[in-house]
């Protein structure tokens, strides 16, 4: 049975998604995201939440929300959308300085889109920062 959505919240994440196409929108963005999630917490919602801290430069933020996007998903969110929320973990950790973080996060996402070539050059530059190499 499909989860009934709030029209509320539907309008701010759709305009948060709006927001983060400009230039400047990532912090209206996180606005309208966190008034959507008051309205009705959901998984998607979180991880566009964690996208905009991203662009922000908050990455603790951003693999906070990202991490609650993944729990919530992870029965109802397509391999594609867990994906891509591990990925934007994994970057945020990278960018945090994380990197044992970041791989972990890389490898899950890889397990849910093995031939992500984003992901796979993602994973490469964490393996390199950890002295490992291309692999």
């Amino acid at each position: 049975e499909a989860i009934k959505r709030d029209a509320q919240a539907e309008y701010f994440f759709q305009r948060g998604q709006v927001s983060l196409t400009l230039a400047d929108g990532a912090a209206a963005a996180r606005t309208d995201f966190t008034a959507a999630l008051l309205k009705q917490p959901r998984a998607d919602i979180s991880g566009y939440r964690g996208l905009a801290a991203f662009l922000l430069s908050d990455f603790s933020t951003a693999i906070e929300d990202y991490g609650t996007a993944i729990n919530a998903g992870e029965t109802e969110a397509t391999p594609e959308e867990l994906a891509s929320w591990y990925n934007g973990r994994g970057l945020a950790h990278l960018r945090g300085e994380n990197t044992q973080a970041a791989l972990a996060d890389f490898n899950e996402a890889l397990r849910h889109q093995p031939s992500n070539s984003k992901i796979i050059e993602n994973r490469a530059v964490a393996h390199a920062r950890l002295g490992g190499g291309n692999r």
